[in-house]
């Protein structure tokens, strides 16, 4: 059976108004998505660049204050004293290092270690038995004279704090006559890094080069080197964005290496939350989509009926 031309007429216009609109509902959300993640990405890049600027510049500061107290005749005058403990040469070189530590919010401790002895400040009377030469701040620079040398972060065992340590080598002209020390707490730090508000329900982190997450809404403290994302994140050189699943998720990741100490600052973005814009307006044309036919089918029906 023929259909009228009055229903062929019908079915023309609504089919056009379904292909136009389906089309402009398809080609504007692929725009908006394209869009937004590259914007999303962008501003990305430039705020975690922000942050590894802002740690660099932040271990700078400790960094040229170690040279200059390695540098400073001070050191070399008490390294040739006797060094016992609550001597005059003891206190006049503590009074130094006690300036040095409250010049520096983040600073917990700054010490001067020889293979025999340790004078630190804030003072706790175990150092007084305490061999620095075992521990990895000590060989590290010992065996890197030439350049401050970064722990990897730790926990603090009398504070329970995320910490890191920072060593220099002092010389007596050639020779390695001991070793200068800070720690820092990074509880500050991650806690700024922590608080950042990126959109889109993303959020920062901070591995370093082992895998463990300094900065993580869930896992902070966890070696999360095992996630398919890290081992993307850690083999490579520089900084970079990817696509990859996170429990089973898409996910945009955008990061920069602070190869100084060797973490990684990134930025995660679940792509559904990229696209629920995108999403949305498409909801909102096909919405529109049927009213226009609605009302097309009602205006062509009494007017070709006319």
């Amino acid at each position: 059976m023929k259909l009228s031309i009055k229903w062929r007429i019908i079915g023309l216009v609504i089919l056009i108004v379904i292909i136009g609109l389906s089309s402009l509902a398809t080609i504007s959300s692929v725009i908006i998505k394209d869009k937004t993640e590259e914007t999303v990405v962008n501003q990305s890049e430039t705020l975690v660049n922000q942050v590894s600027t802002t740690i660099t510049t932040f271990l700078s500061t400790y960094e040229s204050a170690l040279v200059n107290l390695a540098s400073s005749d001070d050191v070399q005058s008490y390294y040739n004293s006797e060094r016992v403990y609550n001597s005059e040469e003891d206190q006049l070189y503590r009074k130094e290092l006690k300036n040095a530590l409250d010049s520096f919010d983040a600073a917990s401790a700054f010490y001067f270690a020889t293979p025999a002895n340790t004078i630190i400040e804030p003072h706790f009377d175990g150092i007084l038995t305490f061999d620095a030469t075992t521990r990895s701040w000590y060989q590290n620079s010992s065996q890197n004279p030439d350049s401050v040398q970064w722990s990897a972060p730790y926990v603090d065992e009398s504070t329970g704090e995320y910490t890191i340590t920072g060593s220099i080598a002092v010389k007596n002209g050639s020779t390695v006559i001991g070793i200068l020390g800070v720690d820092l707490f990074l509880s500050d730090l991650t806690t700024m890094i922590s608080n950042i508000e990126l959109g889109f329900e993303g959020y920062p982190i901070i591995v370093d080069n082992s895998g463990m997450a300094i900065v993580h809404p869930t896992l902070a403290g966890q070696d999360i080197s095992s996630e398919s994302y890290i081992s993307k994140i850690l083999a490579e050189d520089s900084s970079k964005q990817l696509q990859s699943d996170i429990d089973g998720k898409s996910h945009i990741i955008v990061f920069s290496k602070i190869p100084q100490i060797g973490w990684t600052i990134g930025a995660i973005y679940d792509e559904v939350n990229l696209n629920a814009t995108a999403d949305s307006i498409q909801k909102i044309i096909f919405v529109i989509t049927l009213l226009i036919l609605v009302i097309t089918f009602v205006a062509l029906y009494f007017f070709i009926s006319r």
